[in-house]
């Protein structure tokens, strides 16, 4: 469907004699509203106005006797206040954020939207003799994006996805499934860091330990054995090494009968200290969950390796470390919920890394 600006606040657009009205479409019908427009109030509230929530901002409002209300919306880019120009004192100009600030009064657009709630009718009109914005569309998702788009962003952060993977996963979704490529190409991968914070960060307060390690392991031996499990503390004293080993006497009953490891796994990130979880399987688990375990032996010729071959091994294995440190350090630094922290640590090792690359192309 076509839609075009109709400048008289005599015509009235009814949504639903709208067939194959795309997102962009409804976007630009409240953007620049140039005529009344009718729309069932749960389709409203969940598909029309959570794709223009970053473009309006509350002016005022009134509530009806009969439970009927409006409310005035102004353009964002309107700002009634001017930005603070005061600094905070006894912070030094290499510590201080950089911030921009944004001129107030230039756009004064503004609508008027009415939930008739026994009609279950929402009215969107212009306010009164309201100007034309004075930008465009594209401006205001530069400044802020919608609803919808941060909606997608929440869903995909309690997944626990990293902030690159979640914002190119939005983007691709909203451009080929929403058809709102131009508001989500404006996502920035420091947004998704910040909303996954904030998503993230009550969800996983339960698993906040104690701020002391010592404290920290005995509570969490404590509980161990409150469950059952039985629980062994161990340190190799030559390799700087120290766990804990848990298991329930259920498991350690399938151990002893039938002893074969099938399968261990190791999980990264499991704590604040950077411990492993290490996971080991054995053939009765595999038995009981409905796979078959089939044993094979081979005949194994072990090589010399030459000093060549050794120190190539060597290369590899300093090159695993070095890789899995960076890893290590990154998630340290992401998980921490600072996102200019999180942005410098990857432009220093881009800095780092690309005269490397460049000199071993």
């Amino acid at each position: 469907m076509s839609v075009s600006s109709v400048n008289t606040s005599a015509t009235t657009l009814v949504a639903a004699q709208m067939t194959n009205i795309t997102s962009e479409e409804k976007r630009n019908l409240l953007f620049d509203v140039n005529c009344s427009l009718e729309v069932q109030m749960e389709d409203f509230d969940e598909n029309w106005w959570p794709l223009v929530s970053n473009i309006w901002t509350q002016w005022t409002s009134y509530k009806q006797v009969n439970g009927n209300f409006w409310k005035i919306f102004t353009c964002r880019f309107t700002k009634h206040r001017d930005s603070s120009t005061r600094q905070k004192e006894n912070i030094s100009n290499e510590k201080r954020r950089i911030t921009k600030t944004r001129p107030s009064g230039l756009c004064h657009a503004k609508i008027k939207v009415e939930w008739l709630v026994l009609l279950k009718i929402v009215k969107v009109g212009r306010y009164k003799d309201s100007s034309n914005h004075t930008h465009s569309l594209l401006d205001v998702d530069r400044l802020k994006r919608p609803q919808v788009i941060r909606t997608l962003v929440e869903k995909e952060a309690v997944k626990n996805y990293l902030p690159l993977a979640i914002t190119a996963a939005v983007k691709e979704y909203a451009t080929i499934e929403l058809g709102l490529g131009a508001s989500a190409q404006e996502l920035k991968r420091k947004e998704v860091t910040n909303i996954k914070y904030k998503v993230r960060g009550p969800m996983e307060v339960h698993l906040v330990g104690n701020s002391d390690l010592k404290l920290d392991i005995s509570q969490s031996v404590s509980y161990l054995k409150e469950q059952e499990y039985q629980v062994e503390i161990y340190r190799v004293h030559q390799r700087s090494t120290k766990g804990i080993v848990f298991a329930h006497p259920e498991q350690l009953e399938k151990l002893e009968n039938h002893g074969w490891l099938t399968l261990i796994d190791s999980t990264h990130k499991t704590n604040r200290y950077d411990w492993r979880l290490f996971t080991l399987m054995f053939q009765k688990i595999f038995e009981e969950s409905g796979f078959e375990v089939y044993e094979h032996r081979e005949l194994v010729i072990e090589f010399v390796q030459t000093e060549q071959q050794k120190k190539a091994k060597s290369w590899k294995l300093t090159v695993f470390e070095l890789t899995e440190r960076v890893r290590d350090r990154y998630w340290s630094v992401e998980e921490g919920g600072n996102a200019e922290r999180t942005e410098a640590f990857i432009s220093t090792l881009e800095a780092s890394l690309n005269p490397i690359i460049i000199q071993f192309k």
